[in-house]
């Protein structure tokens, strides 16, 4: 027969040994879910990224892609036909402006050169001899001038004798009744006496016959005239030459110099500017024509990016602006610009329609190259000296906005109000957050999930 209190007792100890257990696997639980959310946290802390918060140039941009391109550029071609002579330059070589890069062979020069050298002695010898030559053309001149008017007086006389000649109607008729009469003695009995008798009858005649004074005052005018225009040119001139040779003659020499000098040019390859030679197409000996290139030429002083602005964005854009610009060959630097120039007339692509702007690269010449392509951004605006954040720090949450701060060894959620953006950071307007503050910048999900009343202690 079982003792009913001792079975009681066994009963009651074993509930409170299950009771027990259970308490120690609870605890076992507890200790074990806040062992992991400590894991969780502190992967969660070890991955957070924070930077101080700082008052930085809030600034507003426009970007854009372009390729760069030196301040001036040109391909240098052949103007003759000849074999390459000598090459005076490298690849890579600064030149000076008028400098020679190359030249035709001497030796095997085309006609039309040869013969602009002949031209152009001659043409440099008149030249040489142009105030020789106007002091005897002077000379010429002012012994003509003294001849012909010299000659006038003489002409005048004339036309005021013939002009003065009168005869009566009757004093007329008897001259020709009388030189018909020695005609007619002539012809019958043709002598000296009688031909004498009829050249003075035709003489008397003459001097009266108003169609004969009237055409050989026509002929005495008419040298009258030609006479005054000759002394009219002569003294024209003189003065032209009076101080030395003549101006239209020399510029007309001097021009067929400067076409002759273009000529021979032609044998020869000059630097139209200063700059590098970036390229060099011939080899001496090779054949040259008109047309085949033979270098390359940049200025390189100078290097610049034409970026295409769309018509939305143009207006913000003004010269002097600043820019920065990365290349590919150099993702981890920025170099500076500036705005120089902005095109007035649009160009369309696929209903898009932008204006170039131009923009000089401020420092780094040397080290880029033309043709690299750049990224550029135009620095519209600027706010400076203003508490900003990274924009990848600022959190939207429940129409709010929140930054997480690290304060005391806790990450706390802190709301604030935002200002003016820029690409990459957001002003604090009224910030409660002081300056030097860590900011994190990358707050993740279960780190907000977890936060307790906007903070979270870190296991100390």
């Amino acid at each position: 027969m079982t003792n009913k209190p001792e079975t009681q007792k066994t009963r009651s100890r074993t509930w409170l040994w299950t009771i027990l257990v259970l308490l120690v696997l609870a605890a076992g639980v507890f200790l074990f879910i806040r062992y992991q959310a400590q894991i969780t946290q502190q992967r969660a802390l070890a991955n957070l990224i924070t930077q101080p918060l700082q008052r930085q140039t809030l600034a507003a941009s426009i970007s854009g892609t372009g390729n760069l391109t030196p301040r001036q550029s040109t391909e240098l071609t052949w103007q003759s036909a000849g074999k390459v002579g000598e090459i005076s330059v490298e690849l890579g070589q600064e030149v000076e402006a008028g400098q020679v890069l190359a030249a035709l062979d001497e030796n095997e020069l085309p006609a039309n050169i040869l013969q602009a050298r002949l031209e152009r002695v001659s043409v440099s010898q008149s030249l040489a001899d142009l105030q020789a030559s106007t002091d005897r053309q002077r000379e010429k001149y002012t012994a003509d001038l003294a001849a012909a008017q010299a000659a006038l007086p003489g002409l005048q006389e004339q036309i005021r004798v013939y002009e003065a000649r009168t005869c009566t109607e009757w004093n007329l008729k008897n001259l020709r009744q009388a030189y018909e009469d020695a005609q007619k003695n002539y012809e019958d009995n043709p002598d000296a006496y009688r031909l004498a008798l009829l050249d003075r009858a035709r003489n008397n005649l003459d001097f009266c016959d108003p169609e004969l004074i009237a055409g050989t005052l026509s002929d005495l005018r008419a040298q009258l005239s030609a006479q005054e225009g000759n002394i009219a040119s002569l003294e024209s001139k003189l003065e032209k030459i009076k101080n030395g040779p003549d101006p239209d003659e020399r510029q007309k020499l001097e021009l067929q110099a400067e076409l002759l000098d273009k000529t021979l040019a032609a044998q020869e390859i000059t630097a139209p500017f200063a700059g590098t030679v970036t390229a060099v197409y011939n080899l001496q000996g090779d054949t040259a024509a008109p047309g085949l290139p033979a270098f390359q030429l940049d200025d390189l002083s100078e290097l610049y990016v034409a970026v295409p602005i769309s018509e939305v964005d143009i207006m913000q854009v003004k010269p002097g602006q600043k820019a920065q610009l990365v290349f590919d060959a150099y993702y981890d630097q920025s170099f500076s610009g500036e705005v120089t120039a902005i095109e007035r007339a649009p160009r369309s692509q696929a209903g898009v329609v932008s204006y170039m702007v131009r923009i000089r690269l401020v420092n780094g010449n040397h080290a880029v190259n033309p043709g690299m392509t750049a990224g550029v951004t135009i620095i519209i605006a600027e706010k400076p000296d203003v508490l900003a954040v990274p924009a990848e720090a600022v959190v939207n949450r429940d129409g709010k906005t929140y930054v997480y701060v690290q304060r005391d060894g806790q990450v706390a959620e802190v709301e604030v109000q935002l200002g003016e953006y820029s690409d990459r950071s957001v002003e604090l307007v009224d910030s409660p957050l002081a300056e030097g503050e860590l900011i994190v910048l990358n707050p993740p999900v279960d780190l907000m999930q977890m936060m307790t009343g906007g903070r979270m202690n870190f296991g100390r």
